[in-house]
């Protein structure tokens, strides 16, 4: 099982990986996050484009793809963690289109807590019923390793019926991306 690796943790690219010249100063980088199910970004330093303009150049790879240098340290914090600013904002950003209940925020310990309803239609377009949500945003990593929970067996029914999972995480990654916080 390939190897799961955290946000912050160093890593160089395996000679291997596809259109990579193996150099023994290059190919080192940062873990920035999880991509999709299995794949990570990670920053390999920036890049000058031949405007001038200099930009993050950030790879996407496998476990399989890279060797680990050292983990992340102790504490480690990820330039888009969770904050009370943050949450707020996306908070106020995130509402309509079936979300129309208010939020909710709580702080743990480990991570920002954010609960709302989703008012599902059924096949006639009028509303069914509500299924309550929380987006779970890990203190320690970016707001894009956000977790969502639906919570109560309404809520578990409601999902299962109209396929509510893959729309509202597509929606709450949609809104990080345009507020510049994954």
């Amino acid at each position: 099982m390939p190897e799961i690796l955290k946000t912050g943790t160093k890593v160089r690219l395996k000679p291997s990986f596809h259109g990579y010249k193996f150099h023994k100063n290059a190919g080192i980088g940062t873990v920035q996050g999880r991509w999709g199910k299995t794949g990570y970004t990670v920053n390999f330093g920036t890049h000058q484009m031949a405007g001038g303009d200099i930009i993050p150049y950030d790879v996407i790879v496998q476990p399989d793809d890279v060797v680990v240098i050292s983990k992340a340290p102790w504490g480690f914090k990820h330039p888009h963690s969770p904050n009370i600013a943050k949450v707020n904002g996306f908070i106020r950003e995130l509402h309509g289109s079936g979300i129309n209940s208010g939020w909710s925020v709580e702080e743990t310990k480990s991570s920002w807590r954010a609960s709302n309803s989703f008012h599902a239609m059924d096949e006639g377009g009028f509303y069914d019923d509500y299924a309550d949500f929380t987006v779970i945003f890990p203190k320690n990593e970016s707001m894009g390793e956000f977790k969502l929970e639906f919570n109560g067996q309404d809520a578990q029914r409601l999902n299962q019926k109209h396929m509510l999972r893959e729309y509202l995480e597509d929606t709450i990654a949609y809104t990080l991306d345009r507020l510049k916080l994954r």
